[in-house]
């Protein structure tokens, strides 16, 4: 198994509806994540995301290029870093959500 461990940030375009919009994120991830064998952590604050993600490179590679940074709910993706690993840190988690702001929660 190729297994990668995805970081990046990016930060959520203002509207009107910023709780609903991560709300419909978290349930699409998890809803995503399971069936693709991605497990990983998400915390947003002040406007920003920073996520780590954990599965096989090329789902992966498609989760993020295909999906993330074309989602018009946010802006200015960045990588942090994508390494391959041998053991994951998420094993338990196919969307683990950690909020700066226990009143956006």
């Amino acid at each position: 198994m190729n297994l990668v461990r995805l970081l990046y940030v990016s930060k959520l375009k203002k509207n009107k509806n910023a709780v609903k919009d991560l709300m419909d994120i978290l349930t699409e991830a998890i809803t995503y994540n399971s069936p693709h064998e991605i497990y990983g952590a998400l915390y947003f604050g002040n406007g920003y995301f920073v996520q780590c993600l954990e599965g096989e490179r090329d789902k992966l590679e498609h989760l993020f290029y295909k999906k993330i940074i074309r989602d018009p709910r946010h802006e200015q993706c960045e990588v942090i870093y994508f390494e391959p690993i041998k053991s994951r840190l998420f094993a338990n988690w196919h969307m683990k959500y950690a909020a700066f702001n226990k009143e956006v929660m």
